[in-house]
């Protein structure tokens, strides 16, 4: 990662952090990972209930003078994709719930697993995984385990995951039903 990534990131947590609702601001991907470069993509993973009002999130893309922002996405999670026009840098933020957490915590301890059961966590990326996996080592499972990285990866420099970094690009088995 470079100096700027960090800093940007920084900059946009702070950001986010004003609105009262917001719980945590992670930074997630190859980034965070510590495997990013110059080209790589800032995933921010804010954690609310009640995400920040449309309109500033619109605000904080012009403000960065971002000549592209898809906003309010719904393909994965909720989410805006925008160019900080400012760096350079494509950012991309996910809101998360807090309780989607809570949910997959409760749904492990429902199957009455042995707290030394090895658990591997997966996600698309490696975020979400990452916090399902501190948080059943918080609750006493000794064997969570993140896939760094998740199934798909980072973004390649044409936009696509699935070809660099993850489960997929190195190989390792998947069939998809």
């Amino acid at each position: 990662m470079t100096a700027k990534h960090f800093e940007l990131a920084q900059e946009l947590a702070q950001w986010y952090a004003g609105f009262s609702d917001v719980q945590a601001v992670a930074l997630g991907g190859s980034v965070a990972g510590g495997s990013g470069d110059a080209k790589s993509d800032i995933d921010l993973y804010v954690f609310t209930a009640q995400p920040p009002p449309l309109s500033a999130r619109q605000a904080l893309a012009s403000e960065r003078r971002s000549p592209r922002a898809d906003m309010n996405l719904n393909f994965w999670d909720l989410g805006d994709e925008w160019f900080d026009g400012v760096t350079g840098i494509e950012v991309d933020v996910m809101f998360w719930d807090p309780a989607w957490i809570e949910g997959q915590l409760d749904q492990i301890e429902q199957m009455g697993l042995p707290k030394d059961t090895e658990i591997l966590c997966i996600c698309r990326s490696g975020a979400r995984s990452a916090s399902a996996a501190s948080a059943l080592t918080q609750a006493g499972y000794a064997n969570a385990w993140n896939v760094a990285q998740g199934f798909e990866g980072d973004k390649d420099a044409t936009g696509h995951r699935g070809t660099v970094g993850g489960w997929k690009a190195a190989g390792l088995p998947w069939v998809q039903s």
